[in-house]
């Protein structure tokens, strides 16, 4: 019986033995790759558990049937609930950083703080999301990342910069780009060159940043006193960490293509359309004035000037980075390449750029360090259209539309077609109207373009002092020198305004330095923390622009810019600017429940009459969720913070003698004299921004979930404009500059994300963001008025910045084919009219409705209007990152709306006169009674009816849009499993596409677009012969070692 016992008792246990089996796995982070030492690994409903050892491995032994269910902890990361189906292969689990923990640290004005402990409205973009970022500059990363971030292009002209505006448009004349703070030192972001478009921004490297935190409210850019009233974007670069040296190559290609082409008419299409208004003006059936013609083969002559001036540009980036160190000393270095081909032809941009940066400790009290970067960058472009120059007779893509379709590009023995009469311009074939604009191609082939070249050093120095405990002494000296060459020819073969050929060169500099001395001291009394900051500040800039002119070439077959001319023209400027300024912060906190910050800035601005100017900013926050009532939320809840502030700020983008009056040298009889170009008022003092903020931010589920909604109010006041005075005061320009407008921006924005799925193999996090915005004009000393054939606006008081300004219209007349005009009265009621040009026969009038009765009106009578916000009432993004085994992709929307667009384009495709146009104006132009159409019946020569002379009301669309702003897809390959002699730690292939499509329902080229970005505040919603925007499709290998 006992051995009965005994060999049954043996049985269970080895049966148990062999039931239980060996479950293995790895724990890495997410974004590093790296293992995660020390993480919980547990069985659910057991108390089988385990940690992961140095190299992220751990194993455990499981029994019962699959699935098991893990439970994956580690203090700063995000839990993990794992399914494990299949114990027979190792387990790979990936964990990733908890932004809402303690740990967590972003970019303030000089320092650094806790997410956990931040008061203000900050917004910060980590490693993770600019992963897989491609592209020249790092306007790309803001768009629809950042809640309260709007960001809109000017088109794709190569090295054209866009509009950022934060929270907002907090000036009416001043400039509210951001201020841009790179390692601690602000950096210039003014275009300096003047022959081409110029983003200075492009100059950083996207593939160098570390990071971006985005200051929005006056509490938390206080910091930065008068520069700080459009916010303030602080980038980090990447740094040297200790451990061992990472060599890392990055490599792409892409492919540059317009994301939308209007289709032009064909030759017989316009042939048909433009003799149609020839008739319907009464002319002579027997002497019609356009005519096709035919190539030595008989064929019909059929250009399409589209398909000649755009095209598939190809980009390539190489980026090569080296980073290391041990526990003194830390190294940075890195080198790139990139040489984008715009998507019009002889357009190109060049960037070559070095970094290095690092630091050593000297001793446990000191620690040294530097920062530096050297950029060369190159634009060249044949495209006249540049800087709001949008109807320039030599814009590509205005000459695309409108060269005719009739005539050939070029003659036979290969020479670009030109007119025999005007050889400047393109020829009219076998039409009989001359043609006064250009040869697309003859423009390039005869030698027009424009050049800029731009060599630019950003670099900084500091020396870090602990004598103490907590207490931080730091001196930072920074500098940010650029210097532009500029050059353009306009070519004697072809177009320009000078037939014997002209050229232009020059040089810009601007040189700023920014020397910051700091104090900070950080101790605890019992449960109160302290934080407390001071400094000063030293700023001085210098900019010297030399320009040269040539006209009239010496010898007509030297066309080159540095040949002899007849006649030469010069000028030049210096202009200097210095500020200085003490700094302080006092922050303090009780139990990390209870916050209270407060920031002051004394600015001293040389630009001035009143030089100094005060700004600060106060916040508070309370962390309910650690209040003792707060616990039976915190399953759910598991942390939530209410904050409040209120700060003052300014804007230091004025003039460089903004307060002072300007003279100009002029001779006369040959002597020289100095006459008044400006009076400005010595008084003049900042532009100021009070804004208030409440919100609150939230963690919910342990982390998986985050809420951050900020509700915000802005004033903005004294800000600076025109205040008419008397003729009979003698002002140049009957104007002085003054502090006399208010505007005021308010809204709410809400940023939502988290993970959607969690599984063992798949991750899914999203992240949405939305911002409402409203803008008012308060005050204003008069109306300003932007009105003519290139774009109207109107700011006024009691409306939003830059209205659209148009003249009223009601559509076609479906039983006479004309534009029906809309004529206030003095009750505000409308009465309407027939729109007639009648070309040799008193030309635009207006008509009754049976188009034969004069109205009682006249032209004069018809009067523009106030036509629809241009500014975005709403905007946002929504991004998603997921990851599969070693696959991973990100999807990236971002959106806007409720603004109204002028698409002024269709004026100039729909125009009378000799300009071709587009297969949708042939397609919807009246043709007989009863046709609801888009467009009047053609009339010869005509440019009022479709609103070329007078911008009309029925151009106007609605700028509603989403956009796949980016899709990228990238696979990481098992290195480990690869030969450790070929050094290789990781490799990564990816292919990425910008741009991919836009859901809207304008029918110009993008809804996005805005033509006049250099004046945008009070120039915007307006689409004029705008380069589309650029679709990007990129192949590329990331490679470490």
């Amino acid at each position: 019986m006992n051995r009965l016992t005994l060999f049954v008792f043996s049985l269970i246990i080895t049966i148990s033995a062999t039931a239980q089996e060996v479950l293995q796995g790895r724990v890495l982070d997410t974004r590093t790759q790296e293992p995660v030492i020390g993480a919980a690994i547990q069985i659910r409903g057991t108390r089988n558990n385990t940690v992961s050892d140095l190299d992220g491995h751990f194993s455990l032994q499981v029994s019962g049937e699959e699935p098991y269910t893990l439970d994956v902890s580690y203090v700063g990361y995000l839990s993990q609930e794992i399914e494990v189906y299949d114990t027979s292969e190792p387990v790979e689990i990936f964990l990733r950083e908890n932004t809402r923990l303690l740990n967590e640290v972003v970019v303030v004005g000089y320092g650094t703080a806790k997410v956990r402990d931040l008061t203000a409205s900050i917004t910060s973009i980590n490693k993770d999301a600019l992963k897989g970022v491609t592209g020249n500059s790092i306007d790309n990363i803001l768009e629809g990342h950042a809640a309260g971030v709007m960001v809109s292009t000017s088109g794709s002209q190569v090295g054209s910069a866009p509009i950022i505006n934060i929270r907002g448009v907090a000036s009416i004349t001043s400039s509210v780009t951001p201020l841009y703070v790179v390692d601690g030192v602000p950096v210039n972001t003014s275009n300096i060159a003047s022959n081409t478009d110029y983003n200075p921004i492009s100059d950083i490297n996207p593939a160098d940043i570390k990071s971006i935190d985005i200051l929005k409210d006056a509490a938390a850019s206080a910091m930065y006193g008068s520069r700080a009233a459009a916010g303030v974007v602080l980038i980090t670069t990447n740094s040297g960490t200790a451990g061992k040296a990472k060599l890392t190559y990055d490599y792409n290609l892409g492919f540059n293509s317009a994301t939308k082409l209007l289709t032009p008419m064909n030759a017989e299409q316009y042939t048909e359309i433009k003799n149609l208004g020839w008739l319907n003006n009464g002319g002579d059936p027997n002497k019609l004035p356009y005519a096709t013609m035919t190539d030595k083969y008989g064929n019909i002559v059929n250009t399409n000037w589209v398909d000649l001036i755009f095209r598939t540009g190809l980009s390539q980036n190489h980026n090569l980075s080296l980073q290391g160190g041990n526990d003194k000393a830390t190294y940075y270095l890195s080198s790139s390449y990139t040489t984008q081909e715009g998507i019009t032809i002889d357009a190109k941009y060049d960037r070559f750029s070095f970094k290095g940066n690092g630091s050593y400790k000297l001793n446990k009290y000191v620690k040294i360090g530097f920062n530096t970067g050297y950029t060369y960058s190159k634009i060249h472009t044949a495209d006249d259209s540049r800087g709001g120059s949008l109807s320039a007779m030599g814009g590509l893509t205005r000459l695309a539309y409108v060269d005719l379709p009739n005539v050939p590009a070029h003659n036979e023995d290969g020479t670009f077609y030109a007119s025999e009469l005007a050889p400047r311009n393109l020829g009219k074939g076998n039409n009989s109207v001359e043609v006064f604009y250009y040869n697309a191609l003859g423009l390039i082939e005869g030698g027009q373009y424009a050049e800029s070249k731009t060599n630019r050093i950003l670099a900084n120095g500091y020396i870090e002092i602990v004598p103490i405990k907590g207490l931080t002494l730091k001196s930072l000296y920074g500098i940010d020198w650029t210097l532009v060459q500029n050059e353009s020819f306009g070519t004697p073969l072809h177009g320009g305004s000078y037939p014997n050929g002209s050229s232009r060169t020059g040089t810009s500099s601007l040189r700023s330095w920014t020397w910051t001395n700091t104090a900070n001291y950080q101790f605890d009394v019992k449960k109160h923390h302290f934080d407390v900051l001071l400094g000063v500040e030293a700023t001085e800039s210098n900019r010297h622009v030399l320009t040269r002119t040539g006209t009239t070439l010496s010898n007509p077959s030297q066309m080159y810019v540095e040949a002899a001319y007849l006649t030469y023209g010069g000028s030049g400027s210096i202009a200097e600017s210095s500020m200085f300024s003490y700094i302080s912060r006092l922050t303090y906190d009780w139990k990390s429940r209870y916050y209270l910050t407060a920031n002051w800035r004394r600015d001293g601005l040389s630009k001035l009459g009143r030089k100094w100017g005060n700004f600060y900013g106060v916040s508070g926050a309370w962390r309910i969720s650690d209040e003792y009532f707060f616990r039976p939320l915190r399953r759910i809840v598991d942390d939530l913070k209410l904050k409040a502030s209120y700060g003052v700020v300014g804007n230091a983008n004025v003039g460089w003698y903004a307060s002072k009056s300007v003279y100009t040298a002029s001779t006369y009889n040959g002597d020289v004299s100095y006459i008044s170009s400006g009076i400005n008022d010595p008084n003049l003092g900042w532009e100021q921004t009070g804004t208030a903020d409440i919100g609150f931010s939230a963690s919910i589920l342990k982390g998986r979930f985050n809420v951050d909604v900020d509700f915000f109010y802005a004033k903005s006041k004294d800000l600076i404009l025109d205040a008419s005075q008397a003729y009979s005061t003698g002002i140049v320009g009957a104007s002085v500059s003054t502090n006399l407008g208010k505007t005021e921006n308010k809204g709410i924005e809400i940023t939502i994300g988290g993970d959607i799925i969690r599984k063992k193999d798949f991750l899914w996090t999203s992240n949405f963001n939305i911002s409402f915005v409203k803008n008012k004009v308060v005050e204003l000393a008069d109306d300003i008025i932007y009105s003519s054939s290139t774009g109207a606006n109107i700011t006024t008081e009691g409306y939003s910045l830059a209205q659209l300004y148009t003249y009223p219209t009601d559509g076609i007349d479906p039983q006479t084919g004309r534009r029906i005009v809309k004529i206030k009265k003095a009750d505000g009621t409308y009465d309407r009219a027939l729109l007639i040009y009648k070309y040799g026969k008193g030309g635009a009038q207006l008509y009754e409705f049976d188009g034969e009765t004069l109205s009682q009106y006249t032209m004069s009578d018809w009067k523009p209007e106030i036509s629809g916000n241009t500014k975005p009432t709403y905007y946002g993004g929504w991004s998603n990152s997921f990851r599969y085994k070693n696959w991973d992709a990100k999807v990236n929307f971002h959106f806007s709306g409720g603004n109204k667009i002028l698409n002024a384009m269709r004026a100039t495709l729909s125009d009378g006169r000799m300009w071709s146009g587009t297969e949708e104006y042939y397609e919807n132009i009246w043709r007989q009674p009863g046709d609801h159409a888009k467009y009047a019946k053609a009339s010869f020569n005509d440019n009022y009816s479709n609103g070329t002379a007078n911008l009309i009301s029925d151009l106007i669309e609605d700028g509603d849009f989403i956009r796949l702003q980016s899709l990228s897809i990238g696979y990481q390959f098992n290195t480990k499993k690869w030969s450790q002699e070929w050094g290789i730690s990781s490799v990564r292939l990816y292919a990425q596409a910008q741009n991919l499509f836009c859901l809207t329902g304008y029918t110009g080229f993008d809804p996005e677009i805005n033509s006049y970005y250099n004046e945008a505040n009070l120039r915007s919603g307006i689409d004029l012969n705008t380069t589309p925007l650029t679709r990007t499709i990129t192949f590329g290998v990331n490679v470490s070692f």
